[in-house]
């Protein structure tokens, strides 16, 4: 393909079978001098040149934003955390009554009230997503107020792994109708402020 380019204004002309760069004048109409190529300049400009690097770039950076986001968020970092915070959690014995989460840190006992909360501050500090769970229903009637965490490590909500860690708490025994109690993003849980 042979090609006449205005130096000017931009605008070429593609020679026809035939044609030869003598037989047309040496200016655009515009005023431009007109110059002689075997390849579309201008064309392959607009392939080769920089808006096709940005959208190379554009590509890349999309590509590599996927691939992170598409691994799960837990990491080296939350796993860690999570097995200390649940190591530390086995340690605490299974006492009803004791519903405070400050007195448990102290006495190293506490009922699933004191525990659940916490859980719910230790992982929150950690950065990881945690939420109270209770029953709708109450689990075993009026007297009876259960409540465990689930965390979410990227791989949805999960129940804390209490018999994982030998913990002598429980998640959800399944008397009843799980709902979210405290869900996530609160500094601090506080079981009593909800009128539980």
């Amino acid at each position: 393909m042979s090609y006449l380019i205005c130096t000017k204004c931009k605008r070429y002309y593609k020679l026809q079978p035939g044609e030869y760069p003598e037989d047309f004048m040496d200016r655009c109409a515009c005023g431009g001098k007109l110059i002689y190529s075997d390849t579309n300049l201008l064309s392959s400009k607009k392939t080769h040149g920089p808006k096709n690097i940005i959208i190379h770039l554009v590509i890349i950076i999309a590509i590599t934003f996927l691939l992170f986001y598409s691994v799960p968020f837990q990491n080296v970092n939350s796993s860690a955390a999570v097995t200390s915070i649940g190591q530390q959690e086995a340690q605490v014995a299974d006492v009803q009554g004791q519903s405070d989460p400050k007195v448990l840190t102290q006495v190293n006992y506490g009922d699933c009230w004191a525990d659940s909360m916490w859980l719910y501050d230790q992982l929150t500090g950690a950065g990881i997503p945690v939420r109270i769970m209770s029953y709708v229903d109450r689990g075993y009637g009026a007297g009876y107020r259960h409540t465990w965490v689930e965390i979410n490590t990227g791989n949805g909500w999960k129940s804390w792994d209490y018999t994982g860690f030998n913990s002598h708490h429980y998640g959800d025994v399944g008397d009843g109708t799980p709902f979210v109690l405290i869900g996530p993003g609160n500094e601090t849980a506080n079981i009593l402020g909800t009128g539980y």
